[in-house]
């Protein structure tokens, strides 16, 4: 918890950035659910109509949401990317102005080359595993109520009937 105390001031700068990553993260997850359920009726339409017109219209439909999904792909990797290296830049600013402001002699036997190296590396890895942990936080858990397994026995009891999974 206290790396995402430390990293949050840096990823937060880039509130907007981060809503925009938010909001289509999410409009992806919705995708990814409805795709499937989607597909499912084409393939029921296609073996039980005769009308082309129904099965020009699903045509278009799946196009539309491919489409989509493509889209909305595209700007979560553009707006992570942005997040990511801007978010990198700033860590690695200011742990080098921190850097900058120790004594002379505690650099004597320090390759100054080296060190920058595992300064940038460090801050990228850092802010890395934060957006990627907060993605997982923020990401919606589905939950169902399953009839099938309301007579387990090897389930306890508050548990029993539902099917909870993360996209």
């Amino acid at each position: 918890m206290k790396i995402f105390n430390f990293v949050k001031k840096f990823i937060f700068k880039y509130k907007s950035s981060l809503i925009v990553f938010l909001f289509f993260s999410i409009i992806g997850w919705l995708m990814s659910i409805i795709v499937p359920y989607i597909t499912g009726n084409y393939i029921d339409l296609l073996l039980q109509s005769k009308d082309f017109k129904v099965i020009y219209d699903f045509t278009a439909k799946i196009i539309l949401i491919g489409i989509t999904t493509i889209f909305t792909s595209f700007i979560v990797s553009y707006t992570y990317v942005k997040i990511q290296t801007k978010s990198m830049a700033d860590l690695n600013f200011y742990v080098l102005d921190h850097v900058t402001k120790l004594p002379i002699l505690y650099f004597k036997g320090v390759d100054s080359a080296y060190l920058n190296q595992r300064i940038n590396s460090d801050s990228n890895t850092v802010v890395s595993f934060v957006l990627a942990n907060m993605l997982d936080r923020s990401s919606p858990n589905f939950c169902v109520k399953s009839p099938w397994l309301e007579h387990e026995p090897s389930l306890s009891p508050p548990f029993n009937s539902l099917y909870c999974f993360r996209p």
